[in-house]
């Protein structure tokens, strides 16, 4: 069996005759890629793999080769092992592949052999290995390790071979590139330097290699925003760690890139020049990078070591250490970032005598302040309500606990949670007073099905004293940030020109069968310019950049236009009402509107699916002044109204693709005094 990808990447051919099918298991609103040049096929984690028929025999001696250049790594199986070569059958045969953490393998007749080198990402990787009667040879790239394997019978290689996952777990899948893959009789000759029927310099051990997927694999699909933050695939959950260094915006989010749906998380990673446009980069993060982080590598943020070291204090998952959460630094590694072995803060078991509810410890908000490290973590106290821990810090590395910066209240405010997630502390303005304000968020979590469950984002504004390391809240009552249920995720950070950056995730609540026939889960939404009111309320508006997507103007005819990715501004003497993603026929209509008292949103239409409509969710919006002025950005799937800066709805609409009307409606009595449309252009090129 000798399987390479020239020229046709859907396509490939057995030298040796086998007959081979790739086989990709599409959902309908993604899209085949056509062909291109490209010498190699991609493995998106979770619906390409290769089966090859034709290869049974009996071999004394064989070797089997890949070339291979990883974006991730998948969990695998029982073991952890994913194959790239699996010609077992019945308990026996040979495997050959990697382990979660990345560390080269083989299995043999149901016995896993590890190898002491790991695949490096984002590089070709040639492995290969030799098997004979008396001795198991693995290799990668010019490194070999023997292992003694006595067999008294030839290897028996079944008729079916599976290329690219895993037989017996077949949601392990390979992740990356992959250029070809040979299993043959062993003639003790030389190992290929490049990929059989191919002579590519391209193709080399060690040579870097950009594996981000296509995103014009999902350009027919009319619900996937474009002009938002998002993973170029597979899962994304809440952007975090924003950083700004040498003119490029960093942000890293939740992500796996084996699938659209939780398992196995790294840090996602983009970049951009101007918090609008992106560009991917490669994996920041990859569980397994230490033993502490073996099943995941959960939210945390950015911080400047003293000597300008770009670190990130990360959530380390490994559930087989109790509590399964520690808070660790991950450190520049080349383009990632490598995880310390061990953690630098630690789950307590309690505070002041209430137990924490277990194994609920996480997302480090740090930053430093007058030569002072600070450290907000997520918990939550058992009979109480949610938590942010607080910690102090002379290096970043030895720290103190405070305890907490403020307790919930889960009996007299039940959507607030019985533990919070991401707890973020912004600095907002000054207030009448003359005194600095901080916004606390939080993001709340429960333990099983909750009514409230992934809608809410709550947040406090009051006075923070970093040298007695309090904070006193202005108010007691948890305020709701976004009336739409489907905002949650906040994470922060403070720009260089002093802009206070709110970033967030949009939940896409399809369910996890429509996600995999996507192939994507959840997108950032826009990010945020807090500040305060004359109120002492908060602020909120999309950031200033927003405008760099726009292209050409959409004009109306008597208050009606169409588009699917628009950014509308409206500036309205009195109420009004808004139809978005709305069709000819009127069977699907979100209506949104803004009166004296409140913003709202109304899907009780939004679909012919009647599972992505619901009745009018609103928000307390108190106008104070004529006349109200309003920013809408529509995006595929996307909606987000800001109202007079004080006040947002995020909501999703899954309407037909033709249902792309916009529709303004006034009461009598009322005009617009502006109402400007203008498309927007992807935020990534395709």
């Amino acid at each position: 069996m000798r399987i390479a990808f020239a020229h046709q990447p859907t396509s490939a051919v057995d030298e040796d005759g086998g007959a081979v099918r790739v086989i990709s298991a599409v959902g309908t609103a993604q899209a085949e890629l056509a062909p291109t040049p490209e010498r190699f096929l991609r493995m998106d984690g979770f619906t390409v793999w290769v089966d090859v028929t034709g290869c049974s025999q009996d071999l004394d001696a064989l070797r089997a080769e890949a070339w291979f250049a990883p974006r991730a790594f998948a969990r695998g199986d029982h073991d952890g092992f994913t194959a790239l070569i699996d010609a077992t059958e019945a308990g026996r045969g040979i495997a050959l592949g990697h382990l979660a953490d990345g560390t080269l393998a083989a299995r043999v007749d149901q016995i896993l052999h590890a190898a002491p080198w790991r695949l490096q990402p984002e590089k070709w990787n040639h492995l290969h290995v030799h098997l004979s009667s008396h001795a198991l040879v693995l290799g990668l790239g010019p490194e070999t390790a023997s292992v003694n394997v006595l067999r008294r019978e030839p290897m028996r290689i079944p008729d079916g071979v599976t290329v690219g996952r895993t037989k017996s777990q077949k949601d392990a899948f390979a992740i990356g590139l992959l250029a070809g893959v040979t299993l043959t009789l062993s003639d003790g000759g030389p190992w290929a330097a490049s990929p059989i029927g191919l002579d590519d310099t391209n193709i080399v051990h060690g040579l870097p290699v950009d594996t981000t997927p296509p995103r014009r694999r999902y350009q027919d699909d009319p619900h996937r925003p474009l002009a938002h933050l998002s993973a170029p695939q597979g899962w994304m959950n809440e952007p975090h760690a924003a950083w700004q260094h040498q003119g490029l915006h960093h942000i890293f989010y939740q992500h796996n890139a084996g699938g659209p749906y939780w398992d196995h998380i790294s840090w996602g990673h983009a970049i951009s020049a101007d918090l609008v446009h992106w560009t991917d980069q490669p994996i920041a993060v990859h569980p397994g990078s230490a033993e502490l982080a073996a099943d995941g590598i959960w939210s945390g943020s950015s911080v400047a070591g003293d000597n300008g070291e770009h670190l990130l204090f990360v959530t380390a998952g490994a559930l087989e250490r109790k509590p399964d959460q520690a808070i660790a630094i991950a450190r520049p590694s080349g383009d990632r970032w490598d995880v310390d072995p061990a953690p630098v803060i630690e789950m307590p078991a309690d505070l002041d005598g209430v137990p924490l509810i277990p194994g609920q410890f996480r997302d480090p908000f740090v930053w430093r302040e007058a030569g002072v490290w600070f450290a907000l973590i997520g918990a939550g106290l058992e009979g109480l309500g949610g938590t942010a821990l607080l910690y102090r810090s002379k290096d970043g590395t030895r720290w103190e606990p405070l305890g907490s910066l403020l307790v919930g209240d889960k009996h007299a405010y039940p959507a607030t949670g019985v533990m919070w997630e991401l707890p973020v502390l912004l600095p907002v303005g000054v207030a009448a007073d003359g005194r600095q304000r901080h916004a606390l968020f939080i993001a709340p979590w429960w333990k099983g099905p909750n009514p409230h469950h992934l809608q809410h984002v709550w947040h406090w504004i009051g006075i923070w004293d970093a040298v007695s390391a309090r904070f006193v809240p202005d108010h007691i009552e948890p305020r709701e940030f976004d009336g739409g249920g489907h905002l949650t995720g906040p994470s922060g950070t403070v720009l260089e020109d002093g802009r206070a950056i709110l970033w967030t995730i949009t939940q896409d609540k399809r369910s996890g069968e429509e996600q995999v026939a996507t192939g994507w889960a959840h997108n950032a939404g826009i990010p945020l310019e807090l500040g305060l009111s004359a109120a002492g309320t908060l602020e909120v508006r999309p950031v200033a950049e927003l405008a760099g997507l726009r292209d050409e103007r959409v004009h109306h005819s008597q208050g009606v236009l169409r588009g699917r990715h628009l950014d509308i501004e409206l500036v309205i003497q009195g109420d009004f009402e808004i139809d978005v993603f709305a069709h000819a026929d009127g069977l699907e209509c979100t209506t949104l509107g803004v009166d004296a008292e409140r913003a709202w949103v109304d899907r009780s239409c939004a679909s012919l699916a009647g599972e992505y409509c619901e009745p009018v969710r609103a928000i307390p919006h108190h106008r104070s002044i004529q006349p109200t002025r309003a920013r809408l950005v529509l995006d595929g799937s996307m909606i987000e109204l800001w109202v007079d800066d004080t006040v947002m709805i995020t909501s999703r609409s899954y309407s037909r693709p033709d249902s792309d009307h916009v529709r303004l409606r006034l009461p009598a009595g009322t005009h617009a005094v502006t109402f400007n449309a203008f498309r927007i252009h992807p935020a990534y090129r395709t």
